[in-house]
């Protein structure tokens, strides 16, 4: 069976299905995750700024900002177009 491509409500590739993708999806979300406070964070705090998120996971502090103010990896996945 073919992996699942993610398609936006215009029909583009998002997500980890797009042939850019450089970091899993699970990697957005738990950056998310840590900047809203829905996941408890290693030190203590409830949410945490994009240099204390990029140390914890490791990736540049850049990207994370691009996440966690959803200046990237924005789109919905449309059910209906995702093949």
């Amino acid at each position: 069976m073919a992996p699942t491509v993610k398609r936006n409500d215009e029909g583009y590739r998002i997500g980890e299905s797009h042939h850019n993708c450089t970091r899993p999806e699970a990697l957005v979300l738990r950056a998310r995750d840590l900047h809203e406070g829905l996941e408890p964070s290693p030190i203590g705090s409830n949410r945490l700024g994009p240099v204390r998120i990029a140390a914890i996971l490791g990736v540049p502090e850049q990207w994370v900002r691009k996440v966690i103010y959803y200046r990237t990896r924005h789109h919905t996945m449309d059910p209906e177009r995702s093949t």
